[in-house]
């Protein structure tokens, strides 16, 4: 995720020097990494849930893991890796945000919308994703990864509102808009400490992803 110099350097002076000379960029690449350990103990806790909403969203977690798996290799590994390897980790991190939209519209369309009007929206989610993962892989433009999660989690709220019970809508709505105070984060440049604004963006992001889990083990399929 694009941040300036000045914030790198402010970062990479405060690690511990073994840590800076490994990682162009410590403090995204180790929170990267944090954020996708939590993912995948959260997929890991609503896989035994026999609901296939409670599947969708393990989905999106394993999705949003590999994702930040991905983010944390390409800014971590900068000088280490082939420049054709680095702009492909970036591709299939944002083919991987897709995945995260897919399953976060999917399960709500699961749990919140009747079986008889699903088709519908199982097609815009199918439509949606193939576009997106078209255009990621065509233009490699993190503005298309953005674009494609925001409006997911915007659908996403529209459905949970709609149909959900107001206990899981509040963990949905809560889970959103900490997300939005995060991407207002990482877009402002603040730092403090060791952590540039893309550190902080994962840190509050990981703050957000347990509201969502919440909301996600409550779900039930229509």
């Amino acid at each position: 995720m694009p941040h300036d110099r000045t914030q790198r350097q402010n970062g990479r002076s405060q690690l511990p020097s073994f840590v800076s000379l490994m990682l162009s960029e410590p403090a995204t690449t180790l929170t990267d990494y944090a954020l996708a350990l939590e993912a995948i103990v959260f997929a890991g806790c609503l896989i035994p849930l026999r609901q296939t909403a409670c599947h969708f969203w393990s989905g999106a977690f394993v999705c949003l893991a590999i994702a930040a798996i991905l983010g944390g290799t390409f800014h971590g590994f900068i000088f280490w890796l082939d420049p054709t390897l680095h702009n492909w980790l970036w591709r299939l991190m944002l083919c991987a945000l897709s995945g995260v939209s897919f399953c976060l519209l999917a399960a709500s369309v699961v749990s919140a919308v009747p079986r008889s009007q699903q088709f519908g929206w199982w097609t815009i989610a199918a439509v949606k994703a193939v576009c997106f993962i078209g255009l990621a892989l065509y233009l490699a433009n993190f503005g298309l990864g953005v674009a494609d999660y925001l409006s997911a989690m915007v659908l996403m709220l529209m459905l949970q509102l709609w149909g959900s019970s107001l206990r899981i809508a509040g963990w949905i709505a809560a889970g959103v808009l900490v997300s939005g105070f995060a991407a207002g984060v990482q877009q402002s440049g603040w730092a403090i400490g060791v952590f540039d604004a893309n550190g902080l963006f994962h840190l509050v992001q990981m703050g957000a992803i347990g509201l969502f889990f919440q909301g996600a083990r409550l779900s039930q399929d229509l």
